[in-house]
C-alpha cells in the first residue's frame, strides 16, 4: 500500500522538483529574468506565497494532464480495441458504454491490465478524456454482476470529477510544501555559514524539503480520497442499485480474505480504485486512499 502511494506522491514531486530545476538554472545563470524579491532571503510571506502557489498549482495540473499516460506506462494497460475484442472485452467495453451514457459521459477508452490483485481505477485530464482500466485479476475472479458494480463506481469517479478535484487538493498541499520549503531554506540562507549559503547547498536543501514535506502531507490526499470513495459508492448505488455494489465489495472481502497478506490499493493512479488496506497499522491507516470494506458497506445499508 505504501509502496504505491509513494509512486504517486513521486509523481507529483517530479513534477514540482523539475519546476524548481528550471527556476534555480534560470536564477544562475540570469539573475535578473526572475523578480528577485521571490528568491531572496528577505522575501516576504506574500511573495512566497504567491510564486509557491504558482509552482504547486502547475506541477499538480501537469501530473492531470499526463495522469492517463502514466497510468498507461505504470500498468501496461492496453487499452480495448472495438474491431477486435473477445467475448470478455466485448461485456467490459458493452458495459462501460452503457453506464458512461446513463450518466451523460463521453465514452472513456477501456483498458485491461495484467495483476492478479482485483482492482480497478479510473483517470484522466477531464470527464471528456478519461480512461477506466481493470486488472485480469478482477476480471477473472468476479461475476459480470459484481464487474457492473464495478464499472459504476469507477464511472463514478469521472462523473463527479474526482481527478480535477484530486488536482485542487494536491495544487493547494503543494503550495504549502513549496512555501515552507522556501522558507526554512531562507532561513538556513541567513545563517553566516558559508558553505550554507552556497547556491548549490541551498537547492539542495530546498529539494530535500519538498521531498520530505510532500510525503508527510500524503495523509491529506488520502484523506480527502476516502471521502471520494463514499461518494463513488453512492454513485455507483444510484446507477445499478446498491445491492450489487455491496455484493461486489462483499466479493473484494472474500478474496482478499483468500490471499496472503493484505492486496494493495493501487493510489499511485490514483484514489479511484476499488481496492483497499484492511490492516489496522495507524500509519498504514493514515496513508490509505480507500476506507475499509466494513465501512463502506455500512455506507451503502445508511443509503
Amino acid at each position: 500500500m505504501l509502496k504505491r502511494i509513494l509512486w504517486f506522491v513521486a509523481t507529483n514531486i517530479a513534477f514540482m522538483i523539475t519546476i524548481s530545476i528550471v527556476m534555480f538554472v534560470i536564477n544562475l545563470f540570469f539573475p535578473n529574468a526572475l523578480n528577485a524579491s521571490t528568491l531572496n532571503s528577505n522575501t516576504n510571506i506574500s511573495s512566497i506565497f504567491i510564486y509557491s502557489g504558482i509552482v504547486g498549482f502547475t506541477s499538480a495540473f501537469l501530473s492531470l494532464c499526463f495522469s492517463k499516460q502514466i497510468a498507461k506506462w505504470t500498468t501496461k494497460t492496453q487499452v480495448i480495441q472495438e474491431n477486435s475484442m473477445n467475448s470478455m472485452e466485448n461485456f467490459l467495453f458493452n458495459t462501460v458504454k452503457q453506464q458512461a451514457g446513463l450518466l451523460g459521459l463521453k465514452m472513456p477508452e477501456v483498458g485491461i491490465y495484467e495483476d492478479d490483485t482485483p482492482n480497478a481505477f479510473a483517470t484522466g485530464r477531464s470527464k471528456n478524456s478519461s480512461l477506466v482500466s481493470f486488472s485480469s485479476g478482477l476480471l477473472n475472479r468476479m461475476s459480470q454482476n459484481e464487474i457492473e458494480a464495478v464499472v459504476a463506481h469507477e464511472l463514478s469517479h469521472i462523473k463527479n470529477g474526482d481527478m480535477v478535484t484530486l488536482t485542487l487538493i494536491q495544487g493547494v498541499v503543494n503550495t504549502f510544501v513549496f512555501a515552507i520549503s522556501r522558507i526554512i531554506t531562507n532561513v538556513v540562507r541567513s545563517s553566516d555559514n558559508s558553505y550554507l549559503n552556497n547556491p548549490f547547498t541551498l537547492f539542495v536543501v530546498n529539494i530535500g524539503l519538498q521531498i520530505v514535506l510532500s510525503i508527510l502531507t500524503t495523509p491529506i490526499v488520502a484523506y480527502f480520497s476516502r471521502i471520494r470513495e463514499y461518494n463513488a459508492d453512492a454513485g455507483a448505488a444510484k446507477l445499478i442499485g446498491k445491492n450489487k455494489m455491496i455484493v461486489a465489495l462483499n466479493k473484494l472481502e472474500l478474496i482478499t480474505s483468500k490471499e496472503t497478506g493484505i492486496l494493495e490499493s493501487n493510489s499511485a493512479l490514483s484514489a479511484s480504485g476499488i481496492n483497499e488496506n484492511g490492516e489496522k497499522n495507524m500509519v498504514k491507516e493514515l496513508f490509505a486512499t480507500h476506507p475499509s470494506i466494513k465501512n463502506r458497506i455500512t455506507a451503502l445499508n445508511n443509503l
